[in-house]
């Protein structure tokens, strides 16, 4: 029973924690960094997860590496969130699919000077994102599935924001899996 007890403790101590962050979140430290090492030191990190659930990944750099203004520990909770709940929606194997490449907003073409994203997507083979969940995806509260209590998108879609970027997530045409985007700034180069 006290190891119930226990387990149940620390439970909501994580969901105290993360609702906090959710409510007050800390500044970013921005520093120049590139988020491509960033998502790596993140795999790294889950690397048990992944070979545990049978998760083969893939990399796919479609540009040259671009450094992006950013907070590298508010970003890495950003990809680690992401990739989590990958796994999560694959728990008999699959695979992950990132792909990382320069993003222009076509609507603002014709603006000069306009901001140029780095786009980081992160692709997964599982059911997709349900009906009921994809119109408040960002919304807190809103749970995919069984596991967490349905604040993590919502908090990084909240730092990304704070990156002057954001975050996207849409179900594959095929119907094979969702793809996850985190828009980001890209720094000019001097």
């Amino acid at each position: 029973d006290l190891e119930i007890i226990s387990k149940e403790i620390d439970r909501m101590e994580a969901f105290i924690r993360n609702f906090l962050k959710f409510a007050k979140p800390a500044e970013p430290t921005f520093e120049i960094i590139d988020p491509v090492e960033v998502l790596h030191e993140v795999i790294q990190l889950v690397k048990p997860n992944l070979k545990k659930n049978q998760i083969e990944l893939e990399f796919r750099q479609v540009a040259e590496r671009y450094k992006v203004s950013g907070d590298s520990s508010q970003l890495k909770q950003v990809f680690m969130n992401l990739i989590i709940n990958a796994i999560e929606v694959m728990p008999n194997g699959g695979k992950l699919i990132f792909t990382i490449r320069p993003y222009q907003n076509t609507e603002l073409a014709s603006i000069e000077n306009q901001t140029r994203y780095l786009s980081v997507n992160i692709e997964d083979f599982g059911p997709g994102i349900p009906e009921k969940v994809m119109k408040n995806l960002f919304e807190p509260f809103i749970k995919g599935s069984v596991q967490g209590v349905g604040l993590g998108l919502s908090i990084s879609q909240n730092i990304a924001s704070m990156h002057r970027g954001w975050i996207e997530g849409i179900n594959k045409p095929d119907g094979q899996g969702a793809i996850f985007s985190v828009f980001i700034p890209i720094v000019a180069e001097n």
